[in-house]
């Protein structure tokens, strides 16, 4: 699963794309806050290093779908997980920001107790679950229109 930074095209006509994640300075940021009050850090990846940093935020929500709402309004830009965002890409509802900073995958998983003494329904569920969730193809936006890094660049 990756997390991808996003604006709406409206926004992006009235506010421009940052060109570098220390852009976020100058935007609007949608941020999520988790239940215990941390607000959701922005994962960069820039010459192999992984930088986080939380900007400031002109809007925060506890739920990721009100942070999905209000980029689609128009209000400002976020940092949201590929699996929310995919459909919205794909519609060009929505545009992928540096998306040559993008972080890398953070994957999924499940747990449960242990491998030895597996139930095979566990098995069979894992199988099942990884299959689902490779056949979604979160972990890109290749597929998401003709050229994602140039409708980025072309909205500037």
């Amino acid at each position: 699963m990756r997390m991808a930074t996003i604006a709406s095209p409206s926004y992006i006509a009235a506010n421009g794309l940052p060109d570098t994640p220390e852009d976020m300075i100058h935007h609007k940021c949608i941020n999520y806050r988790y239940w215990n009050g941390l607000g959701l850090e922005w994962e960069f990846r820039a010459d192999g290093l992984t930088r986080k940093l939380l900007p400031g935020a002109h809007l925060t929500f506890n739920n990721f779908d009100l942070v999905l709402r209000a980029v689609l309004q128009g209000r400002g830009i976020a940092h949201l997980p590929g699996y929310l965002i995919r459909p919205y890409v794909q519609a060009r509802e929505l545009v992928v920001a540096l998306p040559e900073y993008a972080p890398e995958d953070r994957g999924h998983y499940l747990c449960y107790l242990s491998r030895q003494h597996m139930p095979s329904r566990v098995r069979v569920f894992i199988d099942f679950m990884t299959e689902e969730v490779r056949a979604l193809h979160l972990d890109n936006f290749d597929d998401c229109g003709d050229d994602i890094h140039g409708i980025c660049q072309s909205a500037h």
